[in-house]
């Protein structure tokens, strides 16, 4: 997955997007919060179809450029 423009993301392998809002945060001092976010939007139904939430975790550096470990997770089938 490649991280976009906004809270979006698009596969690397079909090319399909989805966008998230925020649903929680946990503060993590000198960086950016960790996040849970809601995906709201799927288009088309390549890889990232079946992704419910998104986490950036272990953030790092500053507001931007910024690192994250980025976990995406499925809805249950």
């Amino acid at each position: 997955m490649h991280h976009v423009t906004g809270p979006s993301w698009q596969s690397e392998r079909d090319g399909s997007p989805i966008t998230a809002k925020e649903t929680a945060e946990s503060p993590r001092p000198g960086t950016i919060p960790e996040l849970l976010l809601t995906v709201d939007a799927h288009t088309g139904g390549g890889v990232p179809s079946d992704v419910a939430y998104i986490n950036p975790l272990l953030t790092s550096d500053g507001v931007a450029p910024y690192g994250a470990v980025y976990v995406f997770w499925a809805a249950k089938r």
